[in-house]
Order: structure tokens, then C-alpha cells, then sequence
């Protein structure tokens, strides 16, 4: 738990069963896991992601995400991770989770990609204070968002209130 040596072993086996791989990973359950080149199926989705938690703050019943950071997202790779996921069938129940959860930080960037004949490239997608309560209320400090494409240079910058995005 303590040893990047343990992260190592426990995880590459428990993810083999997925279909989920990685070049590397280090740190540990405490002070945090980086994760390069991880792949679902052979199909890169992100090609360094590090993250760092609060450990303590699960006997408040919360997760407490200090810092998220995913370097080189491969959207294809989302998309069909994200496709084979298996459907829920509980449409008409009521969604919630058994915890808080809270993430101080998050810092993501997109691998340039092209979309019905149009480039995008510098994504950036930034969150500060992003809260999200049992019942899905969601509130954020500030929201961040970029990208370029070769029809317009899109920037954002914004908060969530009450679960309504509100930009600056």
C-alpha cells in the first residue's frame, strides 16, 4: 500500500481483467499513483495521469481528490472505453452516490484530434473547488476551457452554481 512496488503488482493484476494496461505506474495509496501510457484494449486513453487523494476524509463519508491531472487524453480511446461499458437499465430510478466526492484540482489536456473534417488542438479544460454532493448537486469555484480548431479559437472561463454552468 505504502510501495510503488505493491501498487505495481496489485494493480496489474486486478486490471489485466479488464483489459486495462500501462507502461508505468509509481507512488502509492497514500501519498498518490502516476499512471503512464494507460490503455483499455490496446487503445491509448491518456498518456499520463496522476492523482492525488485525501485518504482522511473517508471517515466523513467523502472522496477527496486533492489534484487530477490527465496529460495527452486520447478522445477515440474514451469514446470506445466508454461504449463498452455496460448500459444501465435503471432509467427510471433515482441516481445518487453513497459519498461525497470533491476534487480540489483538475488539469486536462486533449491530444489534438479531428472531428467531421475539423482539427482541434491545445484542449485545456481546468477545474477549481469542484464539488459534487450525494444527491448530484454539483458546484465548482472556477471552470476553465480552451481549444482551438481551425474554424474558431474558443476560450471559457466560468463556475457551476446549483448545478447551472455560469460563465464569466
Amino acid at each position: 500500500i505504502t510501495d510503488s512496488r505493491t501498487i505495481h503488482l496489485a494493480s496489474k493484476n486486478i486490471l489485466k481483467k479488464y483489459d486495462i494496461s500501462y507502461k508505468k505506474i509509481s507512488g502509492n495509496l497514500f501519498t498518490g499513483i502516476k499512471v503512464s501510457s494507460l490503455k483499455y484494449k490496446r487503445r491509448k486513453l491518456v498518456e499520463r495521469a496522476t492523482i492525488y487523494w485525501n485518504p482522511f476524509a473517508l471517515r466523513d463519508n467523502k472522496i477527496n481528490i486533492t489534484k487530477l491531472e490527465l496529460k495527452g487524453v486520447e478522445l477515440e480511446g474514451i469514446f470506445n472505453a466508454i461504449e463498452a461499458l455496460p448500459k444501465s437499465d435503471n432509467r427510471d430510478k433515482e441516481s445518487s452516490l453513497s459519498f461525497d466526492l470533491e476534487i480540489d484540482k483538475i488539469n486536462l489536456t486533449v491530444n489534438p484530434f479531428v472531428y467531421h473534417d475539423v482539427e482541434f488542438k491545445n484542449f485545456y479544460f481546468g477545474v477549481v473547488d469542484l464539488y459534487i454532493e450525494r444527491n448530484l448537486k454539483v458546484k465548482s469555484e472556477v471552470i476553465n476551457f480552451s481549444v482551438d480548431s481551425d474554424l474558431v479559437d474558443l476560450s471559457l472561463r466560468g463556475n457551476i452554481d446549483k448545478n447551472s454552468l455560469k460563465l464569466d
